[in-house]
């Protein structure tokens, strides 16, 4: 295993970056609609075979509290609490933010926005921007995939995407709600990653 420092320049990019595209992402929210792209990213998932749920419902399970117990109690199991204590800290931002921010851009889900859409979630409580599942899992596999080997890295990557698809598939979330719930899941991360580099309190150890 092989230590890298983490580079303060590349992560205040990769935070700027993200947050220009959540500022985008909830403006275009905030008008409460779902049209033109967006609504054709909609419907072409949504309207995928309804054969498909219960693989797509076990993937947007990816994105819950679980797990962060999981990953957690593994961290914990092979002595990196630090790892289990970032994970768990970052977890806890993004379920807050993502409360707070769903009450403030106040978007409804898509059985609001358009006709005939009927949810394939029974459990989906409050309002859609950001996703909190989408959120959720990007925090978990940029904390996670560093710890892997380079060729399974792909893996927690491709998470995040199925994810996002998931939630839209499901009908509980539009793309904007995705896109909102990734970028805030990177700022997170990236912005615990800066604090603690200026704390001088982590390194990212990473796999070759």
């Amino acid at each position: 295993m092989r230590a890298k420092k983490v580079q303060p320049r590349q992560q205040l990019i990769i935070i700027a970056s993200a947050g220009v595209l959540f500022l985008v992402s909830a403006a275009l929210a905030s008008a409460h609609t779902l049209k033109g792209l967006e609504k054709q990213v909609f419907d072409f998932i949504y309207g995928w075979p309804n054969g498909l749920k219960p693989a797509l419902w076990t993937i947007t399970q990816l994105g819950s509290i679980w797990t962060f117990i999981a990953a957690s109690l593994i961290f914990v199991w092979q002595q990196k609490k630090h790892l289990a204590a970032k994970l768990i800290i970052c977890g806890l931002s993004s379920y807050l933010l993502t409360s707070v921010l769903k009450g403030l851009i106040d978007r409804p889900r898509p059985e609001l926005l358009l006709p005939g859409v009927v949810t394939r979630e029974i459990m989906a409580p409050g309002m859609g921007f950001p996703s909190g599942h989408t959120a959720a899992i990007t925090v978990a596999a940029l904390i996670i995939a560093p710890y892997l080997k380079k060729k399974y890295r792909w893996l927690a990557y491709l998470a995040i995407a199925m994810v996002a698809i998931s939630r839209i598939y499901l009908g509980v979330h539009a793309p904007l709600d995705v896109v909102g719930g990734f970028a805030l899941g990177v700022i997170i991360v990236k912005s615990y990653e800066l604090l603690a580099l200026k704390l001088k309190l982590e390194k990212v150890d990473q796999r070759d």
